[in-house]
């Protein structure tokens, strides 16, 4: 489930893969404008398409749950890495 925190606790509600937790969240500038870059942390993939698919999950959740991230970023970067456990 994808963990993030809100202002009544924790939001459970992302079944990307069931080991999915954000590791990192960060921006980054490019081309001088500023992105945020998700890390999150996900079970073995099989294929590069797969994480790929897992990724755009994440930033189409994040999108919608937070719109108001443009508000301030050029975009959003979605980086898998293996879970740590």
């Amino acid at each position: 489930m994808w963990l993030i925190p809100d202002d009544k606790g924790w939001i459970q509600d992302f079944p990307v893969n069931a080991s999915t937790l954000a590791a990192n969240v960060a921006p980054m500038a490019i081309g001088g404008k500023l992105h945020v870059v998700i890390t999150h942390e996900v079970s073995p993939w099989q294929t590069n398409e797969q994480v790929d698919g897992w990724n755009k999950q994440l930033l189409t959740y994040f999108k919608h749950r937070s719109p108001e991230y443009s508000d301030t970023f050029a975009g959003l970067i979605g980086s898998a890495c293996p879970a740590s456990g």
